[in-house]
C-alpha cells in the first residue's frame, strides 16, 4: 500500500461500452480545517432501486496552477484544484460519511483512455444522482442576501419551460412589479455578482444541470449556505430573461443577465433541446479548457435531441477532425445550416493549428452576432449541396455584390462595452458619412446611418410600435433624423438627448452587446450597399446569398474555388431581395416575432401573418410541431432555373 505522501494509484475500471462503470468516493467527516480524507470504490451505474444513493458535484474547476491535495484511505494523495479543495471542506459533515461523485477524483485524470470512456457516461451520472450540488465557492459580502432574493423571486413564479414564460403564483410586492423584478441598485449588483460566478459560464455545467433527476432535491451551495436549486434557478430565469426596467445604462449593472438572457435556457430550462447549432451560437458564451469540449461537454444532451448523431470521443484526435466529421454528418442529414458559423482564420483565432476546409466551423470562433438563426426565404430552398472528393463542398448561390471598402468597428465596440451609449456610435457613423466612406454622396446622412444601424442590429426590430422592450425601425429612424438635424444645426449638447436615453432602455440594443462582443468590419459594396462582416473581411471579397442557408455569406475567390470568410448582414437584404426581388407591397414585410423567436411575413394593413408572396407558385408546408415553414421544401433544378431572372451559380468551397 502506498504511503500518504505518494501519489494514489487508481485501480482500473472496465471500459466496455455496455457497462457504465465508474468510481464513487466517500468523504470522511472532519472539522473545516482538517486534512481532507476520502476513500474510493468502483461501482456500476444501474437502473432502478438497486442504484445506491449519491450526490454529484457541479462546480468550477478553477486554475490548475494552485493545487492542494486529498488523502485516500487506500494510500496516497491526489492533487486537486483550490476550488475543489474549498468545496470539499464545506461539503464535509462533522460526524458522518458522505457519498459523492466528483469528476476530478472519480476519473483518473492521467489516463486519456479513461477520460474518453467517462465522457460517454458523464450525463448518466447526473441523471442517476439522487442529488446534484451546485457549488459556487466562498460566500462573499452580499452573496447571502442575493441568493435569498433570487430564491424569493423563484418562489413567486411558475415557469412554463416550453413557451417559455412564467406566471406569478404568489404576490411579492417587494420583488416583482408588473412581472418585472423591483429591486434596489445595490441588491441588483449583489444578484449580478452571484449570476456572474464562473460556474454559470462553464460548458460542462449545462449537462450537469439540465440532466439532474430532481431539481427540488438538489441544492445550490455557496460557502456554508445552501438553498433549493429549483427555487434558485427560477429566480435566475426571471432576472436573466426579464431584467429590471429601471436599469438602463449599458455596462453598469446586470452584466450577467444581459450576457445570459439568451443562455438562461442552458442553465435553467429542462425542456430546452440542445442542438449542434447551439454549439456555435449561444454556447459560444460558455468556456472550457479544451476547445473540443464544446461538443464533448454536452454530448449527452446532443444525443437526446438527435438520436442518430455519431461522435467518437477521443481526445487524441486533432480537433479539426472532430468538427469536420460533425459538419459532414450535418450536411448529409440536415443540410448546410452550420455553414453560417464558419469564419476565415485571423491572427486572433486558432489558424496555426487548424487544417480543416473553410466550410468547417472553427472551435474557437464566435460569429454568432452575424448569424440569422430562424427561417428566412432562402431557407425554403433545398440546398442540393454535395461533398466532393478532395475536401470540397459544392453549393449554389447568387452573387449579391463585392466588398470595396471596410472599416474596423473595434474602437466603437470597446466604447460601447464601457457604457458610451448610442450617441457615440451615431456620431462615428455620421463622421463616416461626412468623410465619404459610404461612397454615394446623393444618399443623405440619415439613410446611410440607418443602413449601418440596420446591419449592426441585424434588423431585429419589433413590428411598428414602441414598447419598453423592443424598438421599431420607425423609432430608430426618428432618433437618427433628430440626431442629424442637431448635427447640421451645430446644436449638439454635451448632455445626451432624451430620445437617446430612452433608447438605452430598449432590450433591442442588447443586440449591440452581442455584435460588439466580437467587433465586426463595416463594409460598403460596389453599388453602395452597407453591411457588416467578420474580422477577415477585405476589399474584393464577394457577397453571396446561398440557397438553403439563412445568412448571406462573404466568400473569397481563389482560382475556380472559394474560401468562406464568414457570415454577413446587409441592410435591405433581410428577405432575400437580391434573389426574389423586392416585396410587392410596402405593407408586407419580414418581421421578427420575439415571442416565438422566428422571422415571419406580415401584412401590416390587415395585421395578419402571410406567406412570401414572391413564392406563390410554391405553396408552403408548415411543420406541424412549430407551425413554421419547413426547411428545404422548395426543390428546384438550379440548372434549369425558373423562379426569376437571376440564375444561381455553382460554387465549390474548399
Amino acid at each position: 500500500m502506498a504511503s500518504f505522501t505518494e501519489p494514489y494509484e487508481y485501480e482500473d475500471i472496465s471500459h466496455e461500452s455496455t457497462r457504465a462503470e465508474t468510481r464513487m468516493l466517500t468523504l470522511h467527516p472532519g472539522n473545516f480545517n482538517d486534512d481532507v480524507k476520502i476513500s474510493i470504490e468502483r461501482i456500476l451505474l444501474k437502473d432502478g432501486p438497486d442504484q445506491p444513493e449519491f450526490a454529484a458535484l457541479s462546480y468550477h474547476w478553477g486554475s490548475s496552477q494552485t493545487l492542494d491535495k486529498v488523502h485516500v484511505d487506500q494510500g496516497g494523495t491526489i492533487p486537486i484544484t483550490l476550488n475543489l479543495f474549498i468545496a470539499l471542506r464545506y461539503l464535509r459533515n462533522a460526524d458522518q460519511d458522505r457519498k459523492l461523485w466528483i469528476d476530478a477524483l472519480c476519473i483518473n485524470q492521467q489516463s486519456e483512455e479513461e477520460k474518453n470512456y467517462h465522457v460517454r457516461w458523464m450525463g448518466k451520472v447526473f441523471e442517476k444522482a439522487s442529488q446534484v450540488i451546485v457549488f459556487l465557492g466562498h460566500l462573499a459580502q452580499g452573496d447571502s442576501r442575493a441568493i435569498d432574493n433570487l430564491v424569493q423571486i423563484g418562489k413567486c413564479i411558475q415557469p412554463n419551460w416550453t413557451e417559455p414564460s412564467y406566471t406569478i403564483i404568489e404576490k411579492c410586492e417587494s420583488f416583482l412589479w408588473d412581472n418585472t423584478p423591483k429591486l434596489s441598485s445595490e441588491r441588483i449588483q449583489e444578484i449580478d455578482s452571484i449570476m456572474s460566478r464562473p460556474i454559470f459560464t462553464r460548458i460542462w455545467v449545462i449537462q450537469e444541470l439540465l440532466l439532474m433527476k430532481d431539481p427540488k432535491k438538489s441544492i445550490l451551495q455557496c460557502g456554508g449556505k445552501s438553498v433549493c436549486w429549483d427555487d434558485f434557478r427560477k429566480g435566475y430565469w426571471v432576472m436573466a430573461t426579464n431584467p429590471p426596467r429601471h436599469i438602463t445604462r449599458p455596462g453598469s449593472v446586470l452584466s450577467a443577465s444581459k450576457l445570459m438572457s439568451g443562455s438562461a435556457h442552458f442553465i435553467c430550462n429542462p425542456k430546452y433541446k440542445v442542438e449542434l447549432s447551439d454549439v456555435f451560437y449561444e454556447l459560444t458564451r460558455f468556456g472550457c479548457t479544451e476547445p473540443v469540449d464544446r461538443v464533448f461537454g454536452i454530448l449527452e444532451l446532443l444525443k437526446k435531441s438527435d438520436k442518430q448523431l455519431q461522435v467518437t470521443v477521443d481526445y487524441s484526435l486533432p480537433i479539426e477532425k472532430v468538427f469536420e466529421e460533425l459538419q459532414r454528418q450535418e450536411i448529409r442529414r440536415r443540410g448546410i445550416h452550420l455553414l453560417r458559423f464558419c469564419e476565415m482564420g485571423t491572427k486572433l483565432l486558432d489558424s496555426p493549428g487548424w487544417h480543416a476546409p473553410s466550410w468547417v466551423p472553427r472551435a474557437a470562433s464566435d460569429v454568432s452576432a452575424l448569424c440569422i438563426t430562424k427561417a428566412t426565404p432562402m431557407l425554403r430552398f433545398k440546398d442540393h449541396a454535395k461533398l466532393k472528393e478532395g475536401g470540397g463542398l459544392e453549393i449554389w448561390g447568387y452573387r449579391v455584390g463585392t466588398v470595396v471598402k471596410v472599416w474596423d468597428c473595434s474602437h466603437i465596440g470597446l466604447a460601447w462595452s464601457n457604457g458610451c451609449g448610442l450617441n457615440y456610435i451615431l456620431k462615428h457613423l455620421h463622421d463616416l458619412h461626412t468623410s465619404g466612406f459610404f461612397s454615394n454622396e446623393v444618399i443623405t446622412a440619415e439613410k446611410n446611418i440607418l443602413s449601418a444601424m440596420d446591419s449592426l442590429l441585424l434588423c431585429q426590430y419589433s413590428e411598428t410600435t414602441t414598447n419598453r422592450k423592443y424598438l421599431s425601425r420607425k423609432d430608430l429612424r426618428e432618433i437618427i433624423s433628430s440626431f442629424c438635424l442637431k448635427q447640421r444645426s451645430a446644436a449638439m449638447n454635451k448632455e445626451e438627448p432624451d430620445d437617446l436615453r430612452r433608447v438605452r432602455s430598449s432590450l433591442l440594443l442588447d443586440q449591440l452587446d452581442r455584435t460588439f462582443r466580437q467587433p465586426p468590419m463595416l463594409f460598403v459594396s460596389e453599388d453602395g450597399r452597407i453591411g457588416i462582416g467578420t474580422r477577415a473581411t477585405s476589399p474584393k471579397d464577394e457577397i453571396y446569398a446561398i440557397y438553403g442557408l439563412a445568412s448571406y455569406m462573404i466568400l473569397r475567390a481563389e482560382n475556380q474555388e472559394h474560401h468562406v470568410v464568414g457570415p454577413t448582414c446587409m441592410a435591405g437584404e433581410m428577405a432575400a431581395e437580391a434573389i426574389l426581388g423586392p416585396l410587392p407591397d410596402e405593407d408586407i414585410w419580414l418581421v421578427y416575432e420575439h415571442k416565438r423567436d422566428r422571422h415571419v411575413f406580415k401584412n401590416r394593413a390587415t395585421n395578419k401573418y402571410i406567406h412570401d408572396p414572391r413564392l406563390a407558385s410554391y405553396p408552403p408546408k408548415l411543420d406541424p410541431k412549430t407551425l413554421s415553414l419547413k426547411v428545404g421544401e422548395v426543390n428546384v433544378d438550379f440548372e434549369r432555373w425558373n423562379v426569376q431572372a437571376h440564375p444561381p451559380r455553382r460554387l465549390v468551397l474548399t
